[in-house]
């Protein structure tokens, strides 16, 4: 079918929507301004040694370069973040450092060691796309400008040219109902908290917690503002939500004539918003226009709009979605000319109706699931061109809610561009890159790390050795070449990093609500049942790390790995102690069942006392977080509700959605999980000795510790204590030691 076919929505209402004028492309001041700032900020006391420079693309594509010229290095790039990217591939190449989530390693000399000869590497990929929407609300919704400095530095550092930004969105929510007859205390009603927010834009719930005030949806937009001026600077585009149709509660009646359509519940779970209708050219396109005028005022010129119609679900009887489609395109092109529209593959959308509505080569898909069900599969299977021509992006997604196991699949990343990879796949279409969409960030960092590797990989180098590379991934990590931790890392490579494809990791039980058959966290999400891979070899892997820790004691770098797999080595136990638990249960045993419960809870008591040695792994630091940005205290009580809300009953009633974010946290695991856990085996207890009652009510527990909240923040330090070597080396030992016997009742 011919691509715009229909008439934009401004051309059938009349309504001129003002383009304004283009963005600006960054000159080549503006580019090593940019660059220089990063370099200071990474290298302060080597940047007297940088002689940063651009180059012009080559092929089109970004490119950087890299050579010493007497005791300067000359860093040249054909953009900040090809800039960027060519500093962190100098410094661990060449600079004995180490750059990335989990950890960071600056061990750089004084005078910068020289590159013998010149290096040229160049992206075969147009678009390097990072964030999913739910990032904003299981990583990063109470983040300080301070650490989005870093994060947006590690982006450009790893290559990224194109990212999502929903900080602040909520203040051009509130600017563009206020012409259709809401109050602004009406909206900030409707608008959830935070840690909640993505979901309201992505049409999955509504007025759901406090309402916040007007003066923390300022503060908000204006970090908003500086985060997308700062990726624009580096070279990275930013993409903020466009519009496509949701409207708060009775926007028909104040706006006569308009099409309202009710969008049901999510998963059971939560109300979702109204949708006007987008095929309701005039209504909508009005709204839109303010939207966009709105978006403007609070973001500056943008380009590319994210916008994700029925969404895991939805209504759309009755709706035209083609004309719907082209409708909601035709807003932002009227907005912007330039606009590009970015949807998500996710679960049948976009859908057939949708692609046929829309001009094909104005829009991006990313392909969410692309590791493990990667939506453009739906197309090439049928003998289609993928995603019927659209130009789209190939991405990962490898943890879901926050959740801390390790996994990754990591030959699958390095394979697409192999036989039956999607990058070689004849009807891939405009495939143009590589996309980060895992749900949350700052975990298994190795992923990342290789992802920014294959940014930079051209398809003819051949397959990747995926040995070779993690051993030198262990080299670079830890700065030293050491046999123990590469050997580690080949073991880790075939066990929680394996080849084999799945759906997501195997959760910690540890984190589960209670029972004797208990065999995942989260019933609604998508790992469960025992680790899909061999637990002696990934402790071994444990074994060699630990083999090393004289030579790297003190390595931030090492020390957050060393905490990570020993965290996942007591989580693994769980599962065979929880068999000894219910065996001792079902056979009446009331000594053996005392006797092993309570190693199960010392196993959760301990798991809490490694991870609290390590700064990510602390809910004092989360809740820390989330109190900063309010004013009063019923403010920041409210945010630390939101802040512990969404890690534990997502919902503010019983839902499916419990303990979807679930975390190996200290503090965490010390309260709520150890709690449910201790309450459940005194019920089984007494049913052992023959007592009556009801079991436990675990949300009734959940609530309470949502609502417990903590005004002197004393009970969860936002402080790492201890040393992770040692207690990781003295939980690895206790945890695969031969157990203790648990004797029998007597008879």
């Amino acid at each position: 079918m011919r691509e715009g076919r229909l008439l934009p929505v401004a051309l059938l209402t009349g309504v001129v929507l003002s383009a304004g004028p283009a963005v600006a492309e960054p000159t080549r001041g503006d580019v090593l301004r940019a660059a220089r700032a990063l370099v200071r900020r990474v290298l302060p006391d080597h940047e007297h040694q940088i002689i940063v420079r651009t180059i012009a693309r080559r092929h089109g594509r970004d490119a950087f370069e890299l050579k010493t010229r007497g005791t300067r290095l000359i860093l040249a790039g054909s953009s900040g973040v090809a800039i960027a990217s060519g500093l962190r591939y100098y410094l661990e190449r060449y600079g004995n450092a180490h750059l990335g989530w989990g950890g960071t390693r600056l061990e750089v000399p004084a005078e910068l060691p020289a590159v013998p000869r010149l290096v040229r590497k160049r992206t075969s990929h147009k678009t390097r796309y990072a964030y999913n929407f739910t990032v904003y609300g299981y990583t990063t919704p109470y983040w300080d400008w301070p650490r989005w400095e870093r994060e947006i530095d590690l982006l450009a550092l790893s290559g990224f040219n194109l990212a999502l930004v929903t900080v602040g969105y909520e203040k051009v929510i509130v600017q563009t109902f206020l012409r259709f007859g809401y109050s602004a205390d009406e909206l900030r009603d409707w608008i959830v908290p935070p840690a909640h927010q993505p979901w309201q834009w992505l049409g999955n719930l509504e007025a759901a917690g406090p309402p916040e005030s007007a003066r923390l949806i300022e503060d908000r937009a204006g970090l908003g503002r500086r985060i997308v001026t700062r990726m624009r600077e580096l070279g990275i585009t930013p993409v903020l939500p466009g519009y496509y149709g949701l409207v708060p509660p009775g926007f028909a009646g104040r706006n006569a004539g308009a099409r309202v359509v009710e969008q049901g519940t999510w998963l059971g779970a939560t109300a979702r918003p109204d949708l006007l209708d987008p095929a309701d050219a005039r209504h909508f396109a009005a709204v839109a226009h303010a939207h966009y005028r709105a978006l403007r005022a609070v973001f500056g010129p943008v380009t590319h709009f994210a916008a994700d119609p029925f969404h895991e679900g939805g209504n759309f009887v009755g709706i035209d979605v083609r004309r719907a489609a082209a409708n909601i395109q035709a807003a932002m092109r009227h907005a912007r000319p330039a606009a590009v529209w970015v949807l998500q593959a996710w679960f049948g959308n976009p859908r057939d109706e949708l692609l046929s509505g829309i001009r094909r080569r104005r829009a991006l898909v990313i392909d969410l699931w692309g590791d493990e069900l990667p939506g453009y599969r739906r197309f090439t299977t049928k003998g289609l061109t993928a995603f019927r021509g659209t130009p789209w992006v190939w991405s990962i997604i490898q943890n879901f809610g926050g959740n801390s196991a390790i996994t990754g699949n990591l030959e699958v990343i390095a394979s697409q561009y192999g036989a039956g990879g999607a990058f070689e796949d004849p009807r891939r279409g405009r495939l143009e890159g590589l996309g980060l969409t895992m749900e949350a960030i700052e975990h298994n960092p190795v992923v990342l790390d290789l992802l920014a590797e294959m940014i930079w990989r051209q398809p003819d180098e051949g397959p990747l050795d995926l040995d070779a590379w993690v051993q030198d991934y262990a080299d670079r990590r830890y700065g030293r070449r050491l046999a123990a931790p590469r050997e580690a890392w080949l073991k880790l490579l075939r066990t929680g990093y394996s080849t084999t494809p799945t759906l997501a990791a195997a959760q910690s039980i540890l984190c589960a609500r209670p029972g004797l058959d208990v065999v995942s966290a989260a019933v609604s999400s998508q790992g469960a049942g025992d680790p899909r891979y061999d637990t002696n070899l990934f402790e071994q892997a444990v074994a060699d790390l630990l083999a090393a820790r004289t030579e790297l004691r003190g390595v931030d770098t090492y020390e957050y790995d060393l905490v990570d797999v020993t965290r996942q080595v007591l989580a693994n136990r769980a599962r065979p102690l929880l068999h000894e638990i219910r065996d001792a249960f079902e056979h009446g045993d009331a000594s053996r069942f005392d006797c092993t419960s309570r190693r199960f809870l010392d196993l959760i008591a301990d798991q809490d006392r490694l991870v609290a040695t390590r700064p990510e792994f602390l809910l004092g630091r989360w809740i820390q977080r989330a109190r900063g940005w309010g004013t009063t205290p019923a403010e920041q009580d409210a945010l630390e509700r939101d802040a512990r809300t969404i890690l534990t009953t997502w919902t503010e009633g019983d839902s499916l959605l419990h303990d979807y974010a679930h975390r190996e946290w200290a503090g965490l695991l010390g309260s709520l999980y150890y709690t449910r856990w201790q309450r459940y085996f005194d019920y089984l207890a007494g049913q052992l000795a023959g007592a009556a009652g009801a079991p436990p009510s675990f949300f009734a527990i959940e609530s309470a510790w949502v609502n417990d909240t903590d005004p002197s923040g004393t009970t969860f330090s936002a402080v790492p204590a201890g040393s992770s070597t040692d207690v990781g080396a003295e939980l690895f030992a206790k945890y695969t030691a031969a157990a203790p016997v648990c004797p029998p009742s007597a008879p």
